[in-house]
C-alpha cells in the first residue's frame, strides 16, 4: 500500500576533480563524493 508513487532521484552535484594533475569537471552523486574524499 503506497501513499505516492514517489521516485527518488539521487543526489547530483558538479564537481571539480583533479585527475593525473588536470582539472576535469564531473557530475556526481553525493555518496560518491564522499567515497572519493574517504580514499583520496
Amino acid at each position: 500500500m503506497r501513499a505516492t508513487n514517489r521516485a527518488f532521484k539521487p543526489n547530483l552535484q558538479r564537481v571539480t576533480l583533479f585527475i593525473n594533475g588536470r582539472k576535469v569537471r564531473k557530475t556526481l552523486c553525493t555518496k560518491c563524493i564522499k567515497s572519493l574524499a574517504k580514499t583520496s
